[in-house]
């Protein structure tokens, strides 16, 4: 069964949403104690929902006899190499050896996995998107360059300051880089894992790392979330609605505020938004593929900070939500969630395994005496202390006494 439109009721519930979310935005903002704000807030989200409803597909025959089924034998051996990639990243990160090739083995891994599951259909095609117009095509255009436009001018200047932790950011990848090329799959300065903080400063090779070229990876990140909010409303409702979506967060100021700060709060609403993206395009398509792509966008959340972390969390208890309230809906998609969760598993499985391995350490970097000193090669004390010979410096000699920590730190 496919999906109709959005009727004239469900949109105009979403502007309504939209306006009570303002509303409360602004209400949040003058009063953060009072209660009226956070429940205008929860009203926009109960709207958005009833204007999201429709009634669960029917599992009717879908697509073509090719469209349905790939080749099982293409299918098992991809997979294999997908496994076998994820399993040669999770070891050679264990083992901190080679930080490059474990990198390129798992962005392998992604493309593996989507070649393995490519033509398939797993579930109920739920909506048909509308085509593309040239119109369109050239307002979305515009609507991403005018959100690029309002991340990266004057991004050396305005803001003059946030507060201290781009500096940190910036200097913890100054210390580490000069001495090493990272364990991209462990954890970095104040818990963000490597590959997110070395992403943060993308642009350094170009341009050397200032406070600027940190900042421009935001306001990449955060152009790419214009993209990414434009794509999923088109596929939540209509192309109008995507522009008016798109053309709103591209001049919010919370949202230019986070792609012009060097630090990662423009990675989680790329990434996030992605994850939805992909989740619902695999919704209206059916295709193996889009699901596959919508965990390893979840995935990625986790190499962010909290608020990414959370998000293969809570994909998770919606998941649980949605069988509870309509349980039909596994029948249908069951090998679509599966999907998703083993790309999901697949793309964290090497920073957990060493975040794991080695739990209970402190896995910052500061100076100490003109040298750099790396904590987390040992466990901290059950109390929670911190030991002696939980430091190392980099060239391998280990400090007897734990350095003073800096005023403020």
């Amino acid at each position: 069964m496919v999906r109709k439109c959005p009727s004239a009721l469900q949109l105009s519930l979403v502007a309504a949403a939209v306006a009570v979310a303002v509303a409360a935005q602004l209400r949040v903002h003058q009063h953060p104690d009072a209660l009226i704000g956070w429940a205008l807030l929860i009203s926009a989200a109960l709207l958005a929902s009833f204007a999201g409803w429709y009634p669960p597909p029917s599992a009717e025959p879908i697509g073509t006899a090719s469209d349905q089924v790939t080749s099982k034998v293409r299918r098992v051996w991809w997979g294999t190499a997908t496994a076998v990639a994820v399993a040669a990243t999770t070891v050679l990160s264990a083992r901190s050896q080679w930080p490059v090739l474990p990198l390129v083995l798992w962005v392998s891994g992604f493309l593996l996995g989507a070649a393995a599951l490519r033509r398939w259909v797993v579930s109920p095609p739920a909506r048909a998107t509308p085509a593309w117009s040239r119109r369109e095509v050239a307002a979305a255009i515009a609507i991403v360059l005018l959100g690029a436009v309002a991340r990266v001018v004057w991004i050396d200047s305005i803001p003059a300051f946030y507060f201290a932790d781009e500096a940190r950011a910036g200097w913890s990848l100054v210390l580490t880089y000069r001495a090493m090329i990272p364990n991209f799959f462990s954890i970095g300065w104040n818990t963000w894992p490597w590959i997110g903080i070395s992403l943060q400063g993308l642009f350094g090779p170009l341009f050397g790392l200032t406070t600027t070229t940190m900042r421009l990876s935001s306001a990449l990140m955060g152009t790419l979330a214009i993209g990414a909010t434009y794509l999923l409303v088109r596929e939540l409702f209509t192309p109008r609605l995507a522009v008016l979506a798109a053309l709103l967060f591209a001049l919010c100021r919370t949202a230019i505020d986070f792609s012009r700060l060097g630090i990662c709060h423009a990675q989680v609403m790329c990434y996030e938004t992605f994850a939805l993206f992909w989740w619902w395009r695999g919704v209206n398509t059916g295709r193996a593929a889009t699901y596959w792509w919508a965990g390893v966008a979840l995935g990625l959340c986790l190499y962010t900070y909290n608020a990414g972390e959370l998000a293969p969390v809570l994909w998770v208890g919606w998941v649980a939500v949605s069988v509870a309230a309509a349980p039909r809906t596994l029948r249908t998609h069951w090998r679509a969630v599966l999907i998703t969760f083993a790309a999901m598993a697949s793309t964290m499985l090497p920073y957990l395994y060493y975040a794991t391995d080695h739990r209970g350490c402190s896995f910052r970097a500061r100076v100490v005496d003109g040298a750099q000193v790396r904590w987390g090669d040992a466990p901290r004390h059950r109390l929670g202390s911190e030991p002696e010979h939980c430091a190392r410096r980099t060239h391998g000699r280990v400090r007897t006494r734990w350095p003073a920590r800096a005023a403020g730190d």
